[in-house]
């Protein structure tokens, strides 16, 4: 009698264990919760993220504060490097197919700019018809401007 019910009572406890962690995983699986692999624009990390992979040459450099507009007075909020993509990977092929050839692609200080190998590269380094490669993380759904993480320019050594 007694085994029966010590019996009956473990086989509650691992099926209240089982109900529970159940419940918890519920909980967790919903819109918003980082989980869902729902996300926008370029913040944020695991799912939802693409790496995009652009690469092309640079038609422009803007540092920030500089004026973009004459006509208007505008000036950039960011650096900015504006490149004639040519190649990339899936995700950047789509996201060119959707927004055209030429991206502007922001800079923040996370932006990692490599110039010929230089890691302590920064945008001053960066010159109209360099050959780059732009790498963004974002949200597969993200609208243009991306900003970039990485820079790397690739000019040949002759």
């Amino acid at each position: 009698m007694k085994r029966t019910a010590l019996l009956t009572l473990i086989g509650a406890f691992m099926l209240a264990m089982l109900a529970g962690t159940a419940v918890a995983k519920s909980e967790n699986s919903g819109p918003g919760n980082g989980n869902s692999g729902s996300g926008s624009g370029n913040s944020g990390s695991g799912k939802g993220q693409v790496v995009y992979n652009f690469k092309g040459v640079v038609t422009a450099v803007t540092p920030a504060g500089t004026v973009t507009d004459a006509t208007t007075g505008a000036t950039a909020a960011s650096d900015s490097v504006t490149v004639d993509v040519q190649k990339g990977n899936k995700a950047a092929r789509t996201f060119v197919a959707a927004n055209g050839a030429s991206q502007t692609f922001n800079l923040s200080s996370n932006t990692k700019i490599e110039v010929d190998e230089n890691e302590d590269a920064t945008l001053a380094d960066v010159q109209v018809g360099d050959e780059v490669q732009v790498q963004v993380k974002a949200s597969a759904t993200a609208a243009a401007p991306l900003t970039a993480r990485k820079l790397e320019v690739e000019n040949d050594d002759d």
